[in-house]
């Protein structure tokens, strides 16, 4: 790809801003845990109210140590696990 996929342009704006902006549309909370490339990340949504920034420390153990990571701030009985690359997921799928 030349760069990294959550940044690319998606629609107007980012894939992973999309993302973010469809799970808010039926979830009140996004928990985004960050590793790779963490304050690119931090920078694009630090001070967004309804974004909780994680940052796994331990990124590079893999995808499942970013799930633990998340999981480890979930406050609620119910909750959806996404990557931050996959835009064409649609509210429908958010809704509970």
């Amino acid at each position: 790809m030349r760069s990294w996929k959550p940044i690319l342009p998606f629609k107007q704006t980012t894939i992973v801003e999309q993302v973010v902006h469809t799970a808010l549309l039926q979830c009140e909370r996004v928990i985004l845990v960050t590793g790779y490339r963490a304050p690119e990340l931090e920078d694009i949504f630090r001070g967004h109210p309804s974004v909780s920034l994680i940052r796994n420390t331990d990124w590079q153990r893999g995808l499942f140590s970013s799930i633990q990571t998340g999981v480890a701030e979930v406050q609620r009985p119910r909750f959806f696990i996404t990557l931050g690359d996959l835009p064409w997921i649609g509210e429908e799928i958010y809704r509970v």
